[in-house]
């Protein structure tokens, strides 16, 4: 819940979040039973948010760690925000890493 597009939802208590869950899962699912326990975690600027202008900073990024030897730079910040992005990225820096060596 939250994200760039509602991220006033993350300064609501966890009460308040604990319904609107409910309540969605309700509309969405017909789940209308209580749930067993309940669990609230916040994880405040937990994905990055790209914005216009991002595939430019990353060429400046790549253009200057071309004058830095064995400086590698990789995570959701930079090519994919999802784990299957980092992990896929993560390969193909191994690679990488692996012929310059």
């Amino acid at each position: 819940m939250g994200g760039a597009r509602a991220s006033d939802l993350g300064r609501e208590n966890e009460a308040k979040l604990v319904d609107l869950v409910k309540g969605e899962l309700a509309a969405i699912m017909d789940i209308k039973s209580a749930p067993d326990f309940v669990r609230v975690y916040k994880h405040e600027m937990a994905i990055p948010q790209y914005i216009v202008g991002h595939l430019e900073r990353l060429r400046n990024i790549d253009t200057l760690l071309q004058k830095h030897n064995n400086l590698y730079l990789t995570g959701n910040a930079y090519r994919g925000i999802g784990v299957n992005d980092c992990i896929e990225n993560s390969f193909r820096l191994a690679e990488k890493i692996i012929e310059e060596s």
